[in-house]
């Protein structure tokens, strides 16, 4: 399989690609990049953690009263206790 897709390749004329051979400044960028602290706001998994907060914000906005005193009880309980997800009004969110 392997020899037919490389037979493929060479008889299909196209050149290699052309590749930069690695430089003393291309390792020591590279040294530079890798002890560099990354702040996680900084990553994909940051922003989107930012975007779920505000969505969020948005959403508790237009909770109503009970929905709201019911997701305050509901972060309250102790993360061991079993959670009763029933307690939020379904219907309206």
């Amino acid at each position: 399989m392997k020899r037919k897709q490389w037979q493929d390749i060479l008889e299909s004329g196209k050149a290699a690609k052309i590749y930069k051979k690695w430089s003393d400044a291309d390792e020591a960028e590279l040294n530079r990049l890798k002890s560099e602290a990354i702040d996680i706001a900084d990553t994909v998994l940051g922003r989107l953690k930012k975007e779920n907060m505000n969505q969020m914000r948005a959403t508790i906005k237009h909770m109503t009263k009970e929905e709201k005193e019911a997701l305050l009880r509901e972060l309250q309980r102790p993360k061991d206790e079993p959670h009763e997800y029933n307690d939020i009004n379904e219907g309206s969110i």
